[in-house]
């Protein structure tokens, strides 16, 4: 761990987050022989954690946000010092942000070589950091955890569509796609973890994501197909009733500001529902939600 190995550990925190305890007690024995053994006991072991994030994913239940609170206040007790505590105690609430666990990030505040600096950096000075009440600290490594363009998608790299038009402007309000899948006026192009498709266990939902791509392709095999659109009114309609389910989430609403929501504030990264769901959605059949074209087969994109 770092905080162990640096002379000296500066934190700069930008916004306090919820930091829940990590369940990571150990497998007994007894539990290891039964896994070992009996298909079903790891069987039913995932299916307990699975139904534990299904009813928990929405933020739906306010016993369960208020018990993740609780948890989170309860695992602040590791911090001795009750300054560097308040500093470390979150103002938004619980599922605002991105969810986190850990069982050691707390006790580095104990240690007498770890400082937690809230005021902002105003600049990089050389080997100095400086921040806007004028302090320098002298620095030999600078680690950044500053986060990600998660807003950009596939726009991320060049992507031309119909009548020229570039992924960057027709997401120019921001990203969105039916199904987290496709997005009009891109014939043949399929995403993986697109657009509102971040909750839950990634990868299942990338399983479902890459069921609904392959019976696309499928169908464009069997009707000989050169290639299929989303139609405009189908992801203005998919879009629409997702945003209202969006806006339904409590805790990502009013005096949340994360990495969710693009430039016109839609937000633009979860997904509002179950894995279940889902799951659903992208099993039912929708060959009436595009347009097609037959004849020679062009290039198909999968974009991850």
């Amino acid at each position: 761990m770092i905080a162990q190995q640096a002379g000296r550990l500066h934190v700069f925190q930008r916004s306090p987050q919820w930091i829940l305890p990590k369940d990571d007690t150990p497998f007994t024995e007894d539990e290891l022989h039964a896994f070992r053994t009996d298909p079903m006991a790891a069987r039913l072991r995932r299916w307990e954690i699975w139904l534990f994030l299904e009813g928990f994913i929405s933020f739906s239940n306010p016993e369960a946000l208020v018990a993740a609170e609780d948890a989170g206040r309860q695992n602040l007790t590791n911090v001795v010092d009750p300054e560097v505590r308040a500093k470390l105690t979150p103002s938004t609430p619980f599922g605002c942000q991105r969810p986190l666990s850990s069982n050691v990030y707390y006790p580095v505040y104990n240690l007498p070589t770890t400082e937690l600096v809230t005021d902002a950096i105003a600049e990089v000075r050389g080997r100095t950091i400086v921040t806007v009440d004028g302090v320098e600290r002298p620095v030999d490594t600078i680690i950044t955890a500053t986060g990600f363009a998660t807003t950009r998608y596939a726009s991320a790299i060049e992507v031309t569509g119909r009548g020229g038009q570039p992924l960057t402007d027709a997401w120019a309000d921001g990203p969105q796609a039916y199904l987290g899948i496709t997005t009009t006026g891109f014939p043949n192009l399929f995403m993986l973890y697109g657009p509102n498709t971040n909750n839950g266990s990634i990868i299942f939902m990338l399983e479902c994501q890459v069921a609904y791509i392959m019976r696309q392709l499928r169908r464009m095999d069997d009707e000989g197909l050169a290639w299929i659109d989303l139609r405009a009114d189908v992801m203005e309609r998919y879009n629409d009733a997702l945003q209202h389910d969006l806006d339904q989430v409590g805790v990502w609403q009013g005096g949340c500001h994360g990495y969710y929501r693009g430039p016109t504030g839609r937000i633009v990264t979860q997904w509002p529902h179950t894995m279940f769901e889902y799951r659903s959605r992208t099993l039912r059949p929708d060959p009436d939600a595009y347009e097609v074209q037959r004849g020679a087969t062009l290039a198909t994109s999968t974009l991850l």
